[in-house]
């Protein structure tokens, strides 16, 4: 199959415009609406009048600067691996993940993709008992757990589309195998 030059330009344009919209220049002044961020100035902010998280300064500060309930390096716009942007202060150190704090903060610390409590290294048989109490503590294994519209372990994964509420767990009778 043949693509043509054109329809090839005309997606490496569009694939950079929405690059640009998600992550735009700290120091290039604009004006873009793109959903929920408007960026003037050389200043993001979102329509809820929060700062967007995409600085070092705003990715370490403890806050939520964007109003969307993550912060730091719980927010995407500080620490999306999938969609190749992490700032320096979301990046691994390749230290191990064997603390509460480390099993807690939203970063791969040992670079090996799996992020605090999906990590084995905190809630696996050999994982540490106080790292390994807290993923069990916020596991996503009950009824109430598993229906309450929150993605209580931080893997990504809300209720009944969780594996720990949907795959061979006796605890939870609310969600259809998966």
């Amino acid at each position: 199959m043949r693509v043509s030059s054109v329809l090839l330009a005309s997606l490496a344009v569009t694939f950079f415009a929405c690059a640009k919209d998600r992550f735009p220049p700290e120091d290039e002044a604009t004006t873009t609406t793109t959903g929920t961020t408007v960026t003037t100035d050389a200043t993001t902010t979102t329509n809820g009048g929060g700062v967007l998280e995409n600085t070092d300064e705003l990715c370490s500060d403890g806050i939520d600067n964007d109003g969307n309930g993550l912060i730091d390096c719980c927010d995407t716009t500080c620490n999306d691996v999938k969609g190749g942007n992490v700032l320096t202060p979301c990046v691994a150190d390749n230290m191990p993940e064997d603390t509460v704090e480390r099993c807690s903060d939203c970063i791969s610390n040992d670079g090996n993709k799996y992020t605090d409590c999906a990590d084995f290294s905190c809630s696996g048989k050999n994982a540490p008992p106080e790292a390994k109490a807290y993923c069990d503590m916020i596991a996503e294994n009950d009824n109430e757990k598993c229906s309450d519209g929150k993605d209580n372990d931080g893997n990504g994964f809300t209720d009944c589309k969780d594996f720990s509420c949907c795959k061979n767990n006796p605890s939870v009778t609310i969600c259809d195998p998966c």
